[in-house]
């Protein structure tokens, strides 16, 4: 009688890099916890994202990690949230004003920034924009 084979994948291993020493220990912990992957927790410290981006991806290819997470907080470098709803778009605001003052109507407005910038802003949402700031202006 043959003896079946029981195939056994291997275990995948992860990593995690944080510049937070709590969230390092918070991981840590979690570890323990884990039972299908073996997760290895480091804190690096690095001076903006794109680094422990850098630092994560040479430790993944340098350990042979199948995942690698860089994990961070928005204090941590400083990253601004925007809220739900809210657009970050003031270089185009300013764009818009400008066009603006120099006398483009509302469609050219949209036009022209759908042109440079392959962003497309609709003539309400210019017509918006020039009704809230040029009172500012003013």
């Amino acid at each position: 009688m043959m003896r079946k084979r029981n195939p056994v994948q291997p275990r995948k291993t992860m990593l995690i890099v944080t510049s937070n020493p709590a969230l390092a220990v918070y991981f840590s912990r979690v570890r323990k916890d884990c039972r299908y992957v073996s997760l290895t927790v480091e804190c690096q410290t690095a001076d903006s994202l794109e680094d422990l981006i850098k630092v994560t991806a040479k430790r993944r290819i340098a350990g042979k990690y199948s995942r690698a997470w860089a994990v961070f907080t928005f204090d941590d470098f400083g990253v601004k949230a925007v809220q739900n709803r809210h657009k970050h778009i003031s270089d185009v605001e300013q764009k818009i004003i400008s066009l603006y003052a120099k006398g483009m109507t509302t469609r050219q407005i949209s036009e022209t920034i759908e042109d440079i910038y392959n962003y497309e802003v609709s003539c309400v949402m210019v017509s918006d924009i020039t009704n809230r700031l040029i009172p500012q202006i003013k």
